[in-house]
């Protein structure tokens, strides 16, 4: 499905769970609680997308588009985000980067109440000391991480 093209579609719990999906497009699409566990997605596209409560664990993301992407409830838990933008997306309340990797994040994201990079891989060198001061509490990082694994 590489370099597949979706627009204004519901595709809400769809489990592309290990698909080649590089290059693909995902505009205005809705993806509520889709799979995309261990997918490849470098490059694809998911600008003004409902991604809510969607699964990026372990999913190669490398320079996707998450401009204006609703982002709320994701879990990226060991996602490549290497050049990803994530600008303007909503990660509302809570969003899960534990050890992702080249997460780039800008001061517009800080204002979340919630917002987890346990061992993440932060590449923006200003950012990382926003990561010491949304997350004091590391310590609790694995017990929060056994809540999602579940998930």
């Amino acid at each position: 499905m590489e370099g597949v093209n979706f627009f204004n579609t519901d595709l809400s719990g769809v489990n592309f769970q290990g698909a080649n999906l590089k290059g693909a497009t995902f505009l205005y699409v809705d993806l509520q609680g889709a799979n995309f566990r261990n997918a490849d997605l470098r490059s694809s596209d998911f600008k003004e997308s409902s991604c809510r409560n969607a699964n990026f664990r372990f999913a190669n993301l490398q320079k996707a588009n998450f401009r204006g992407a609703d982002l709320e409830e994701v879990v990226f838990q060991g996602a490549n985000l290497q050049d990803a933008d994530l600008r303007e997306a909503n990660m509302g309340s809570f969003c899960w980067f534990f050890e992702s990797k080249g997460v780039q994040i800008d001061r517009e994201m800080v204002r979340m109440i919630m917002m987890f990079f346990c061992r993440a891989e932060i590449n923006d060198q200003e950012c990382k000391a926003l990561q010491k001061t949304l997350m004091p509490f590391a310590e609790k990082c694995d017990q929060v991480t056994s809540f999602f694994e579940k998930k």
